[in-house]
């Protein structure tokens, strides 16, 4: 022991984790026996996260252990169990709000759906000791994103009403709807569905529409691509293609194209005779000489 005077003396007990007993002693002469307790501090012990995304992600529930910070798409349910000793208490403290968690036995639990990006940290007590840990983790939220569309088309070189389309949409988890929309002015004439897959998150599409098929009073239309993704947590979000126009044909400009084709395909099959014909000449030349 440290001797501060001649009557003084101190030592110090350091990192204590259990109770004991001691005494003194001093020139033969021994103390009475001192107790001392060492009070049970709260402790984790481990802990696992449990996320499950929303069914229509598609996406596989995952389980991280021993770490509290996570990314996870928006919605997700998250489940924390805590492997406890020493515990009366364990709450969860969500950007100032108390979360109270489950407790069977020694292990707590808490159940909650993620909605926004959030910093928690944990609150243990028992019956002699309530403290902050003093880790704090971080929540962020994954949001689902605007679904994309981008189309190029082509017109028909023989039929000046009919155009072809290809197109590509993405999304991060899929879709529920592509349709064509037409417009005759501020009107609506034709709305129509598009062939698409539900889960290919990335994919190209064709389509072809004949303006010929639908009434109209102007002589332009204009027309776009309406893609809606398959959100199932705030409702399904739309994008839409560049607004494209179709001028109406006159009836000449139809005409010379009617001329025009008809004098390529004559033009084809005058070269298909003389292929022909140059075919059975030499044909005849060769049987000649046998």
């Amino acid at each position: 022991m440290e001797k501060l005077s001649a009557s003084t003396f101190k030592y110090d007990f350091k990192t204590l984790n259990n109770s004991f007993k001691f005494y003194f002693t001093a020139q033969d002469v021994e103390s009475k026996d001192y107790e001392v307790s060492v009070l049970p501090a709260p402790i984790i012990l481990d802990f696992k996260v449990n996320i499950t995304p929303m069914a229509y992600t598609g996406l596989d529930a995952i389980e991280i252990k021993n770490s509290g910070d996570m990314e996870v798409p928006i919605g997700s349910n998250v489940v924390w169990t805590f492997g406890t000793a020493n515990l009366d208490s364990l709450v969860v403290v969500m950007d100032s709000t108390v979360l109270p968690t489950e407790k069977n036995n020694s292990e707590y639990k808490l159940s909650k759906r993620i909605t926004a990006s959030s910093d928690y940290s944990l609150f243990v007590a028992n019956d002699y000791f309530s403290e902050l840990v003093d880790i704090k983790y971080r929540i962020r939220v994954i949001p689902d994103l605007y679904p994309a569309i981008v189309v190029n088309e082509a017109k028909d070189s023989t039929n000046p009403a009919i155009v072809y389309f290809k197109g590509a949409i993405d999304d991060d988890y899929g879709f529920t709807r592509l349709t064509f929309h037409c417009f005759d002015g501020d009107k609506e004439i034709s709305k129509s569905p598009v062939q698409f897959s539900q889960r290919l998150s990335s994919q190209d599409f064709y389509y072809a529409f004949d303006f010929a098929s639908v009434e109209h009073a102007g002589n332009k239309l204009t027309y776009y691509f309406e893609v809606a993704d398959n959100d199932g947590y705030s409702g399904p979000k739309t994008a839409r293609s560049k607004v494209m126009e179709f001028n109406i044909p006159r009836d000449q400009d139809v005409q010379d194209i009617i001329e025009h084709t008809n004098r390529e395909t004559k033009n084809k099959d005058g070269e298909a005779k003389k292929i022909s014909a140059d075919i059975k000449k030499s044909t005849d030349e060769l049987n000649s000489t046998l």
